[in-house]
């Protein structure tokens, strides 16, 4: 039975914080399965794995669809199409509804993977099957899985295979040898976010509020990634789509069949952000609209489903856990939390406007004027009683990539005249769901942040406690297996408004 939004259990085995509402208006009633069933890691999985066979056997019978009945929601395209199609795709029901840029994304790609995996299991024949998830994020598993990389299996061609993604099939680490390290350190980044959802996008892992709409309208794009889309998301979207490979676009992403196996890691990896005591999902009173939002699904039958973010969480977790998940008892809500009000953001140092990056590494000081210096010091040194921790982000504003730029530029803040290394490494910046001509594109550019307040710290603390003149590195890498080198012949102009340094502060009531 459904429950009250105002009360948040733990479900026993699904390692997630979910809350219950009323059960919404549905097409089809979804059917629970009989038994719960664990998603493993794809790491030393043969390629004649059961669950690789029966994920081969379904792709092969959806693709058979996509020519016998190109209209049935079970089709491979059809469900790919789901997520985002090309202007030539038409449009049918249910299609582009990925959520990306606002605090939907987890909880829609939760419910597009819950159906998928329904789907598979329908269309393989068995009912065993949980989708294997893809832990990039760990050491040495940050390479295309073995079994997708081969063209061939068993002398036929092999369903897990993608020509598309040129690089990666290679079967090298999907990250250059740079300076910043890998995925692991981004995914750090984002697990050390506190808050699902905030006014700043940089603090906020789950991403910025939008507001609800009703069905057939889909809730807009912020404009701006959350940590964890951002962190831990893009940057793998990019380097598996490498120069033209379909991962690499909104619009095409879900053709990938390692797309479902990223994404169902972004899943995982939501539960390892919620298994810290401190985070929480949204406030189930205040942000009633982020768990009563109905988003479009297709159900094993074919029929579609409508359900609310607080459905699709009770679903999936009553369905799949991963192989990692804490086992958790049922508790009682938590105790009333302090609640933060709006977060100042002033701006404490700029590079100047009007600036450009491109093929080559960019590097110019942040001006910090003499008036705001004492404000960031102070800031840093003694935050004031009954406020939060002040941070300081660095924003690189009003980013204008062309269509086909396949790079991606990682971020250092340095002592003036320092050279970049890992320990002055921010993150990166990545142009997914930021070209090409989709919905996700803003003609005005987008902002990236970055918290760069530890960074600040050990820079002040390594000068005796004295703030010194700071440096941004914003450095170039191709996607399309080109040397640094060899990048910087190509001729690429991406215009930025400017490189800022602000100061936030948030005070509790």
């Amino acid at each position: 039975m459904s429950e009250s939004p105002n009360r948040r259990v733990f479900l026993a085995t699904a390692g997630v914080t979910v809350a219950s509402v009323v059960t919404p208006r549905l097409f089809a009633q979804p059917k629970d399965s009989p038994v719960q069933g664990t998603r493993e890691s794809v790491a030393g999985m043969d390629t004649d794995h059961p669950t690789l066979v029966s994920y081969r056997t379904a792709i092969e019978a959806m693709k058979k669809l996509d020519k016998d009945d190109p209209t049935n929601p079970l089709g491979w395209r059809y469900q790919a199409n789901m997520h985002g199609a090309l202007k030539a795709d038409g449009e049918k029901n249910g299609w582009k509804w990925c959520m990306h840029g606002n605090w939907w994304f987890l909880p829609w790609h939760r419910g597009y993977v819950y159906f998928f995996e329904k789907i598979v299991r329908k269309m393989s024949g068995s009912e065993a099957f949980r989708l294997p998830y893809w832990s990039w994020e760990k050491d040495g598993q940050n390479v295309l899985p073995a079994p997708f990389r081969d063209a061939k299996y068993m002398d036929k061609d092999n369903p897990l295979f993608d020509d598309s993604r040129v690089e990666a099939n290679k079967g090298g680490p999907l990250r250059p040898n740079t300076q910043s390290g890998s995925f692991a350190f981004d995914w750090g980044i984002a697990l050390a976010i506190e808050q699902f959802t905030t006014t700043v996008p940089e603090l906020a892992y789950g991403g910025l509020r939008t507001p609800k709409t009703m069905l057939p309208a889909k809730p807009m794009p912020a404009g701006q990634h959350g940590g964890m889309e951002h962190n831990a998301h893009d940057m793998l979207h990019d380097a598996v789509g490498g120069d033209a490979g379909v991962m690499g676009d909104t619009r095409t992403a879900a053709r990938d069949p390692i797309f479902w196996l990223h994404h169902a890691n972004v899943d995982r990896l939501w539960n390892r952000w919620l298994d810290i005591k401190e985070h929480h999902l949204p406030d189930p009173t205040d942000d009633k609209d982020w768990y009563d939002q109905e988003f479009p699904y297709f159900d094993e039958t074919g029929e579609q489903v409508v359900l609310s973010v607080s459905k699709i969480l009770e679903l999936a977790a009553k369905e799949s856990r991963y192989d990692d998940d804490r086992r958790l008892v049922a508790a009682a809500p938590p105790a009333a939390r302090e609640k933060a009000v709006e977060p100042k953001v002033v701006s404490v140092g700029a590079i100047q406007p009007m600036l450009a990056l491109g093929t080559k590494t960019f590097s110019k000081p942040i001006g910090i004027t003499e008036d705001t210096k004492p404000k960031l010091m102070a800031a840093l040194a003694a935050p004031r009683a009954g406020a939060e921790a002040p941070v300081v982000l660095l924003r690189v504003e009003g980013i204008k990539p062309p269509k086909d730029a396949r790079l991606t530029f990682e971020v250092f803040v340095t002592k003036k005249g320092e050279k970049p290394s890992k320990k002055s490494y921010v993150g990166p910046i990545s142009f997914f769901g930021r070209r090409g001509d989709h919905e996700h594109v803003d003609d005005e550019g987008f902002t990236q942040g970055f918290d760069v307040t530890n960074q600040v710290q050990k820079l002040r603390t390594a000068n005796k406690g004295v703030l010194p003149e700071l440096e941004v590195f914003v450095v170039p890498h191709s996607t399309a297996g080109l040397s640094d080198e060899e990048l910087a012949k190509k001729d690429v102009v991406i215009p930025i408004s400017n490189i800022t340094l602000k100061l936030v502060t948030v005070e509790k009531k």
